[in-house]
């Protein structure tokens, strides 16, 4: 068994030798280097557990690297989500957009209409305030003199009223004016029908009382025969159609 060790490790020393001569080789030409084996083994020792220690740094950057891959895949695919979402979001604000414009251009035409007919309401209250106000001067500014003190001063006071109260009161004193005068007008129409009336009743007393005069005018029948007398129906349809 020891012989069987002994001619293993002078194998290995054989073996290594040739190793052992190299480094003798690289000593002497790097003098100020290296002074002996022993420095260079462990120099060797040194870069080798550097060179781990970097591989072992490689594999974690690695590892860090698809991770970070991985979360930059999954970050990218939520980023493009969102641009898509946002798109989507986008075009129906757009449309909505569009929708208000319209509405907006559809309220401005509305607003413009509104205007003209304001516009046109105006001109026609001033008419009607013109037309109040030549009405009121021809009825109660005109003629003063059959006016009291009483109703001068109180047309004064609607003279100086603001315009929107002035031109009410005006129309309820215009009102009231125009109705006496048509009350006035329909009793003195009544009373000059009923003397006229009266009239053509007088007459027909006085007609019936008095003999037939000669070369009187006789109506004509039209059926033939003696010429009819007018009656008092005739008369008095005559006198209603004259009053009509």
């Amino acid at each position: 068994m020891e012989e069987v060790e002994y001619e293993q490790l002078g194998r290995n020393l054989e073996r290594t030798n040739q190793y052992k001569i190299f480094l003798d080789t690289v000593c002497e030409e790097n003098e100020g280097h290296f002074d002996e084996v022993d420095r260079i083994l462990m120099r060797f020792e040194s870069l080798a557990e550097q060179q781990k220690e970097q591989g072992e740094m490689l594999v974690e950057f690695q590892d860090d690297i698809e991770k970070r891959r991985d979360s930059l895949g999954k970050h990218s695919k939520i980023a493009v989500t969102e641009v898509v979402e946002k798109n989507a979001t986008i075009a129906q604000n757009r449309k909505i957009l569009e929708s208000i414009v319209i509405q907006r251009k559809e309220l401005e035409a509305q607003m413009d209409k509104i205007k003209m007919r304001q516009q046109k309401g105006i001109m026609e209250l001033g008419e009607i305030e013109m037309a109040v106000d030549n009405l009121f001067t021809r009825c109660f500014l005109m003629e003063q003199s059959g006016q009291t003190k009483a109703q001068l001063e109180q047309i004064d006071r609607v003279l100086k009223l603001p315009r929107v109260h002035k031109t009410a009161q005006m129309l309820d004193k215009l009102c009231i004016y125009y109705g006496d005068l048509e009350y006035i007008v329909k009793e003195f129409k009544n009373q000059q029908k009923q003397a006229m009336l009266k009239k053509a009743e007088e007459a027909k007393e006085a007609n019936d009382k008095s003999p037939p005069r000669r070369g009187r005018r006789l109506s004509v029948n039209p059926e033939g025969g003696n010429p009819k007398q007018p009656d008092h129906d005739d008369r008095e349809s005559d006198v209603q159609s004259f009053f009509e």
